[in-house]
């Protein structure tokens, strides 16, 4: 079984989420939330999510995607929004 967690990149700025251990296909990742310092540096980048399986030695990329932060730049303060990325 896969024991996955997610990494995120937004310019210089990295995330790790804690490892879902036997996690599998379906893995339930809870209500972990992340901030990202968002200034005239980065903010027209995208956000960068990358899923790995931990492993012994050199963890496996099980996939990626990314999408334009600017969106959520735009909501009022506090709001939270619940995103599918496919």
């Amino acid at each position: 079984r896969q024991d996955p967690y997610c990494k995120f990149f937004l310019g210089k700025n990295v995330r790790r989420g804690k490892t879902i251990k036997q996690g599998g296909s379906n893995p339930y990742f809870g209500e972990e939330e992340f901030e990202f310092w968002v200034d005239q540096t980065c903010w027209h980048e995208e956000l960068l999510l990358e899923l790995y399986d931990e492993d012994v030695g050199t963890d496996d990329l099980i996939g990626a995607c990314q999408f334009s932060i600017l969106e959520f730049l735009r909501m009022p303060p506090g709001k939270k929004v619940k995103r599918w990325v496919p």
